[in-house]
Formats: C-alpha cells, sequence, structure tokens
C-alpha cells in the first residue's frame, strides 16, 4: 500500500533523518546537497518567511520517495507585479547574496522507481494541494535527470506549462586510476603550471595540510574566511562570506561534515603561514569544489589555488573517487583546462493555466524580445564606430 502524505513543521523533519539519507544513497539524486544535514541546516537558517511542504511516499511502512520542497509567496516580473504562491526545492531560491548555491537538486526516489512514485507525488501536488501553488520552481537539476523527463512528460499530458529557464554549464573532471594518467591527458599549459609550481614550491619551507581534527575547525573556518574575504574585498567585491546567513551555515556544516567523513578543508603553508586554503566535499565517490581563498605569491609561477586543486586531484585519485566537481562553471575560466565532462543545470518552471500566468509569460517574453533587440542594436552601433 502507497501513502502520499505532506510534512510541514520541523519536527517531523528531524525525525526524518536516518531514512531520508537511507533512501538518498538508494536513489539516482545522491548528492551532497540532497542530505539531510544539508537540508535541515538550510532550513534552520533560511526557513523564516518559507512554509516547509515536504512530500513523503511510504510503500507498506517504507520511504519510498522523497520531494524536499518548500511553499514561500513571491513576486515576480520586471515590475515585481506578479505575486505567486511558489513551490520550490529546499536550500534554493534565497535572495541574492546570500545564496548557498545548493547545486544537483532533485527528488528523492528510490532507484528504478521514479516513474510510479514521481507520479505519485506529482499528482499530490496537482489534486491535494492544487489550490495552494501557482508554480513549481525547481532550480538546479541535472539535465540528464530521470526525474527531468518524467517532470516533463507529466506537464504535458496533465496541461501544466513546462518552461526551461535557465541552463548552466557545470565543469567535472572524470579522473582516470593514476595521477601521471591526468597530467598526460590535461592541455600542456595546465601540465607545465602544475610542474613548474610544484617545483617552485619545493624550494620554499612549505607543506599542504588537511584538517582531521574538530578541535583543528574554528581556527580553520577563521582562516578560510580571511583568506577568502581578503581577497575579494581587495577586490571591491564582497566575497562568498559576506553575508552573515551564508557565514552561519558554513560554521554549522563543516563540523557536521567532518563527523561525517565529508569534509576536506586543506591549506596551502609556506614558513607555517597559510597562502591558500580550499574548501571541497567527499561525497558519494567523488569531491565537489565548494570555495577557496588565496593570497597571490610574488612568485608568478607558484599560483596557490592552482596547486591547491592538483594536490586535491591527485589525492582523489589515489584514493579511487569517479570525479572531481568544480560545480557551475559561470565566468570561471580557470575552471576549463581542468574539466572533460560539462553536464547541464537546468531551472524548470512548471505553472497551472490561468491568466494570470499566461500574461505573466507574456510579457516576461516580450521584455526579453526587447533586450535583445537592444542588445543587437548596441553591438552594430559599436561596430559601426569601430
Amino acid at each position: 500500500m502507497i501513502i502520499t502524505t505532506r510534512v510541514k513543521d520541523i519536527d517531523k523533519f528531524l525525525s526524518l533523518k536516518d531514512e531520508w539519507n537511507r533512501l538518498l544513497r538508494e536513489s539516482n539524486s545522491n548528492n551532497i546537497t540532497l542530505t539531510w544535514e544539508w537540508l535541515y541546516t538550510w532550513w534552520k537558517i533560511y526557513g523564516n518567511n518559507r512554509e516547509l511542504c515536504i512530500i513523503t511516499v511510504y510503500e507498506d511502512g517504507v520511504l519510498v520517495g522523497l520531494a524536499p520542497l518548500l511553499k514561500i509567496y513571491r513576486k515576480r516580473g520586471y515590475f515585481k507585479s506578479f505575486y505567486f504562491n511558489s513551490i520550490e526545492f529546499l536550500a534554493s531560491g534565497e535572495d541574492e547574496g546570500h545564496q548557498i548555491c545548493s547545486e544537483y537538486l532533485d527528488f528523492i526516489i528510490l532507484k528504478g522507481r521514479e516513474q510510479e512514485i514521481l507520479t505519485h507525488i506529482l499528482d499530490y501536488l496537482t489534486h491535494q494541494l492544487v489550490n495552494e501553488w501557482d508554480e513549481i520552481v525547481l532550480p538546479d537539476i541535472k539535465e540528464e535527470s530521470i526525474n527531468f523527463n518524467i517532470l516533463r512528460s507529466y506537464s504535458k499530458e496533465n496541461g501544466l506549462r513546462f518552461t526551461i529557464q535557465k541552463t548552466e554549464p557545470c565543469s567535472i573532471a572524470k579522473l582516470p586510476s593514476t595521477w601521471e594518467d591526468f597530467l598526460s591527458s590535461a592541455p600542456s599549459s595546465l601540465r607545465y603550471k602544475i610542474n613548474r609550481g610544484r617545483r617552485e614550491l619545493e624550494k620554499l619551507n612549505s607543506r599542504y595540510v588537511e584538517v582531521k581534527r574538530e578541535d583543528e575547525l574554528n581556527q580553520a573556518i577563521k582562516t578560510l574566511i580571511e583568506l577568502h574575504q581578503q581577497r575579494w574585498e581587495g577586490k571591491g567585491k564582497p566575497g562568498g562570506f559576506a553575508s552573515p546567513q551564508r557565514r552561519a551555515f558554513h560554521q554549522q556544516i563543516i563540523p557536521i561534515c567532518l563527523r561525517n567523513g565529508w569534509l576536506k578543508l586543506c591549506f596551502l603553508e609556506i614558513d607555517n603561514t597559510p597562502i591558500g586554503s580550499l574548501y571541497n566535499f567527499k561525497y558519494n565517490n567523488k569531491i565537489y569544489f565548494y570555495q577557496s581563498g588565496i593570497i597571490p605569491h610574488k612568485n608568478k609561477h607558484l599560483r596557490p589555488g592552482l596547486l591547491l586543486h592538483s594536490f586535491g586531484i591527485e589525492e582523489a585519485i589515489k584514493e579511487g573517487l569517479h570525479e572531481y566537481d568544480f560545480l557551475k562553471t559561470g565566468k570561471s575560466e580557470y575552471k576549463y583546462p581542468w574539466t572533460n565532462y560539462t553536464p547541464n543545470l537546468l531551472l524548470i518552471r512548471i505553472a497551472k493555466p490561468g491568466l494570470k500566468n499566461s500574461l505573466y509569460c507574456f510579457i516576461e517574453g516580450f521584455l526579453d524580445y526587447l533586450r535583445k533587440i537592444k542588445y543587437f542594436c548596441e553591438r552594430f552601433i559599436s561596430k559601426d564606430k569601430n
């Protein structure tokens, strides 16, 4: 017997921990950003103006499906003139400047049962909760996710408007069996920089260290934040830890990850002084690069960020891991030389039919058309002047 219900209170969310993580390990969506620890920590910090809307599916008392969702009231459109009751993934939709950037969000469903169980979840949303939402917004779901095609087909069959609002590539290094194989397949310029940088590093009193004890964490987190903020604030930018909410999230999640064996927080030191930090996660046979902090060295061949990644990748290969994931590529061109696999992440919007949504889509489409016209006109004028 299959029973589908909604979780609305944090105590029930808390009680789901063991079942949640067991199901995640048995799903095709097994990423660190979908662990109970990540999402529960996020909710404690960001849940104030949101309502839990986790959908659970049990079969004969066993959890076989999870939709990690929330509800929020959104103002949308260029003039913020459209009001939508929105259902979204947990760990998404933060205000600009406070985002955690939880990539690879998805539904958590027992492997091989995706079609059946996700249909139960969507039926629950479109029938039991039909009056509680105008749109379902699902960011950072993998294009190759089994659930993506199910969502698209279900929407078409049930008269819902399905749109892909954004596509963003990720940068991933699929890892070979040896470090030598990785180096030989890397672009020659990257290979030169790694080898030259390591030779320069060997001339100095240097070391690459990983934080492995909880009593080291407070100082390590402080150093990570200082290194990162120093560099970005020097460029006149706020930096990744400027937000108190984001900083609080990482101060809470880092000790949890260390205890679970998921943390890879490493430093590059010269004369016992940190010149670079690398904040990674190790989960499900892969490394996720999350954040770094570096002090540029006077020796141009000694690039702390590049060297830290080289040590991190070499270590991952020795541990038999499969991938080193740089997450979204964005404007970070330094990720390209490391990359040999670039899957896309999608922002999906599913909306109920109706006048409000039709008017919203028409106006947004028209404004997008005007933006494109403006862009081409500016390019034409610039070209004509040259």
